[in-house]
């Protein structure tokens, strides 16, 4: 080196160079070095430097192992040491590099070497290692498998859980690869994890595989990957895996009973279709009985309430006593018949509580009722009454295409309707009335001897103006036809 003052390589170079004696004193040392000691130059340096072993190492022993190293191989490469800067004590990292000058005779003169700060690196270091130690720390001690692969799959760490997990120590899975250790079923699966893993665009699910145990058994691990790589403490992909065996066995034994359930709710389902389909059967079968059954009793009861209803209030007739009174009792019987009709078909809560108290006239001077019925008897009875209740003109027909023909040429001002029809029913004219201009008006009244609580329900909503059902309460009758013609009733 040449003489302080002088401008050479020494003085330039941007990490510390130096001399020092064999006894420890510093010799020589460049700016670099200065300042890396807290030192505003070197002949400050060099006035306070007395003792480079006690005064500059931390450990104390890094020199004389530095001493060994040069006296043994003539060269010291990347010796590392904690340090104090001089001037202000702060401990730093530094790597040396220095040889021996030896003079002529041999002996040593002096040592040579450079001085560079590693502090910033060396402290990554300690924590990349602190780092590392925690990582092995927890897998070590953990129930759950970790593994260390490359992108490939290629392991480079295995925690001792894989003894307890899959049965083989750790030692002999290293340097083998994790695909391999799959069901050849779930390899594509745990492929396509991977890539989203190295594309760090996985969701964070477990991905559940069978993993080959050493007993040649298949154990269903949940497998959690984690794209470490640029961690330099880790550098690999870490798996984290479980073992769900007994959970996913579980999930199939419940999915095998839940098919084998819904076979039985199926054929369960099946056999209460078919009990309620006959349930359903008989129950039309017996709707349909009992409203044969009510048309059937239904239809002579009204011819026989009718004319009694009719004897009884036909003032012109001049009935004795004792003739009265048989009306009277053929009234009270056939009421009586009625009633017993409607408890043995259950109708009673049908017609319970509608019919009039007294006797009815309707207040009518002129204008035409038209009455569609098929049954001769009736038709002779409800023309009978309305020829003594009313002043109204009594239209008869018994095909209901000649009653709407009808209704259509004379326009009455009211229309009872029979709903069993030879041809078409009762529904169908009364659709065919309410389609057509001259006629959609005229007050329809159903008169029915089909008396079920199902077709009192269906005549009102098919929009009849009132349902009556056979045998006919002349009185309900008289009123009602007031009501369809807007006409006031009269009591007698």
């Amino acid at each position: 080196m040449n003489a302080p003052g002088s401008s050479t390589l020494f003085d330039l170079l941007p990490i510390g160079a130096y001399r020092s004696s064999v006894d420890g004193r510093q010799l020589r040392a460049n700016p670099a070095l200065v300042r890396l000691n807290g030192y505003a130059s070197e002949t400050e340096m060099l006035a306070a430097v007395n003792d480079i072993a006690s005064e500059w190492y931390v450990d104390p022993l890094r020199r004389v192992e530095f001493e060994r190293l040069l006296q043994r191989d003539g060269e010291v490469v990347d010796f590392v040491s904690e340090i104090f800067r001089h001037k202000t004590r702060e401990r730093i990292w530094i790597r040396e590099n220095a040889h021996l000058v030896r003079g002529a005779d041999g002996t040593v003169q002096y040592y040579e070497g450079t001085v560079e700060d590693i502090t910033a690196q060396r402290r990554s270091e300690i924590a990349l290692q602190a780092s590392e130690r925690r990582f092995r720390a927890y897998t070590e001690k953990s129930q759950v498998l970790t593994v260390v692969c490359d992108a490939e799959g290629k392991v480079h760490y295995v925690s001792p859980a894989s003894r307890r997990l899959l049965g083989f120590e750790s030692a002999t899975l290293l340097h083998s690869n994790a695909f391999q250790w799959l069901h050849p079923q779930d390899v594509d699966a745990a492929r396509e994890d991977m890539a989203r893993v190295l594309g760090f665009s996985n969701s964070g699910e477990e991905l559940v595989c069978r993993v080959q145990h050493a007993d040649g058994s298949w154990r269903y691990l949940a497998m959690l990957a984690n794209n470490c790589l640029a961690d330099p403490a880790i550098g690999g992909v870490v798996l984290n895996l479980r073992d769900v065996s007994g959970r996913v066995l579980a999930e199939e034994a419940l999915r095998a009973l839940n098919v084998e359930l819904e076979q039985r709710v199926r054929e369960r389902t099946v056999e209460l279709e078919r009990s309620r389909d006959e349930a359903e059967a008989a129950s039309r079968a017996k709707s349909d009985f009992l409203s044969r059954m009510s048309h059937e009793l239904r239809t002579p009861m009204n011819a026989i309430l009718g004319f009694g209803q009719l004897l009884d209030s036909d003032a012109t007739l001049q009935l004795t006593p004792r003739q009265r009174s048989h009306v009277g009792e053929l009234l009270r019987a056939g009421n009586d018949l009625l009633v017993l009709i409607n408890q043995l078909l259950e109708l009673a809560r049908v017609d319970a509580g509608s019919r009039p108290s007294q006797q009815t006239a309707v207040d009518t001077h002129s204008g035409s009722v038209l009455y569609i019925e098929d049954n001769a008897v009736n038709v002779l009875l409800i023309e009978a009454l309305v020829q003594q209740h009313t002043q109204l003109r009594f239209l008869s027909a018994a095909l209901p295409e000649a009653g709407l023909q009808m209704a259509h040429d004379q326009h009455p001002d009211l229309i009872l309707l029979d709903i069993q029809l030879p041809g078409i029913d009762g529904y169908e004219v009364l659709r065919r009335l309410r389609a057509a201009p001259d006629t959609r008006d005229i007050p329809v009244i159903a008169l029915s001897a089909n008396a079920m609580p199902a077709d009192v329900a269906r005549g009102r909503a098919a929009g009849f103006d009132d349902y009556l059902t056979k045998p006919v309460d002349q009185p309900l009758l008289l009123a009602a036809m007031a009501r369809a013609r807007k006409a006031p009733v009269l009591s007698h």
